[in-house]
């Protein structure tokens, strides 16, 4: 959705079968930066319209930056309005929260209470804030070959996905845990292998930013390094540094040089596995129809995907076999040149589009011109999402079901196969990444 400098991006896939059809709607990220606040609620309001009266079935939270959560408040109203059913988001260290409250702070960005406590304890405001919802953090270390998370005997979950195992309750957590590259999956019950899969994933925590720091602020508030790291773990504390001590926060933060993008989770968002399909992609007034293609598309949210930091390779691990089946793809941190992602580029062999949400001040080169050069040359469409409604991308996915074959046990009548070629699904969807330069 073409916010401005933000990220926002909904999904809605629905499933045809015997019994009926079912529907699940997703959001990645909603949010902007500063000065595109009008935008941002326009395209949200344009989406409670769309969905009014619906829930909202999948919230997925790439990470602590205002830019990317800011509309939430909006787009979910207490007392009214949409509807978030579940919540999903990375497991950080709450230095790594601080940090993206930091980067807000120094550009002079407005904060509301919600945002504030949601850098204190995002599940327990998630929880306040949204009465029955389900909160899921996301931890690195998986791949795509763990069990789905959900149900515990695999059938439908209420509001339409289905889940092979439940997501575990850790003593060292607050919400329930997943691990990264665990799928979800939306599929018709007879055919449960044939899914459309939402994929989370998160890289490794980069502990060298964090302890700088943690180091930083220990300096700021007289007290040692240990003492600091300690207490972070108290969300009282936090939730007092931030009423009591943002110029120490701010300080740490500048002093240290650090990033707080460290832990943005990515999203693959496609088929399970191969199968023929139609993807018509739509950009403003322009629009390529019918191409039978690979219909996948990964959200990159803020991700650091450079070679020098390694995180690259868990990403890559994580969507190994999804990786084949992406079309459409986003560039991380909004095209910036400290995040150029080569290998990710190089992986991407049946993908055509690589969409930038961006709008950002005069002196950020967002996309950088290094990053449109890396795409040219990986022959990628490059498609400017900004605040203009004409920057739009929405891209529209028709899957036919599976073939059947059929046998006629009759030895006297030829064996022959019954292709059932009628539509199977689709998945609509509207693009805006976009994420501030940090």
């Amino acid at each position: 959705m073409p916010v401005g400098q933000g990220f926002f991006h909904i999904g809605e896939v629905t499933i045809h079968h015997e019994a009926g059809s079912k529907t699940v709607r997703y959001i990645y990220d909603c949010g902007e930066f500063r000065s595109h606040h009008r935008e941002r609620d326009r395209e949200i309001d344009r989406v409670s319209d769309w969905w009014s009266g619906h829930p909202v079935n999948l919230v997925f939270l790439s990470h602590s930056d205002s830019d990317h959560i800011n509309g939430i408040e909006r787009m979910f109203p207490r007392g009214g309005g949409l509807h978030a059913l579940t919540f999903v988001m990375p497991h950080v260290h709450p230095a790594e929260r601080l940090m993206s409250w930091c980067a807000t702070y120094v550009m002079d960005v407005a904060m509301s209470e919600f945002y504030e406590s949601f850098i204190a304890n995002p599940v327990e405001t998630l929880r306040a804030s949204y009465e029955g919802a389900t909160i899921v953090e996301v931890i690195a270390g998986g791949t795509d070959d763990d069990d789905v998370t959900g149900t515990e005997d695999g059938s439908p979950a209420p509001d339409g996905w289905s889940f092979d195992s439940p997501p575990t309750q850790s003593p060292t957590h607050s919400g329930s845990t997943t691990k990264a590259g665990v799928p979800m999956r939306i599929s018709d019950p007879a055919s449960p292998h044939d899914s459309w899969v939402l994929v989370p994933h998160v890289g490794r925590d980069i502990a060298e930013n964090r302890e700088k720091f943690v180091s930083a602020l220990a300096i700021q508030l007289r007290i040692r390094d240990a003492d600091a790291e300690s207490a972070l773990s108290n969300t009282q504390f936090v939730a007092e540094l931030l009423r009591t001590c943002r110029r120490e926060l701010r300080e740490s933060y500048v002093l240290s040089g650090t990033s707080p993008n460290a832990s943005s989770m990515s999203l693959y968002s496609g088929l399970e596995r191969p199968r023929a399909s139609t993807h018509t992609l739509r950009y403003g007034d322009k629009s390529i129809e019918g191409q039978q293609c690979e219909v996948g598309w990964l959200g990159t949210g803020d991700a650091e995907l450079t070679e020098d930091s390694g995180r690259i390779y868990d990403l890559l691990n994580s969507y190994r076999r999804f990786l084949p089946l992406v079309r459409t793809v986003t560039t991380p941190h909004h095209g910036s040149s400290k995040n150029r992602a080569e290998k990710l580029w190089e992986k991407l062999t049946n993908a055509l589009y690589a969409v930038t949400a961006a709008d950002p001040p005069d002196n950020w080169e967002h996309p950088s011109s290094k990053v449109l050069t890396d795409l040219s040359r990986h022959s990628f469409v490059h498609l400017l999402v900004s605040s203009a409604s004409a920057s739009e991308v929405r891209e529209i996915v028709s899957v036919p079901d599976p073939p059947k074959r059929i046998f006629i046990p009759d030895p006297s009548q030829a064996i022959f196969d019954l292709w059932d070629l009628k539509q199977g699904g689709h998945d609509e969807r509207a693009v805006n990444d976009q994420t501030d330069s940090r």
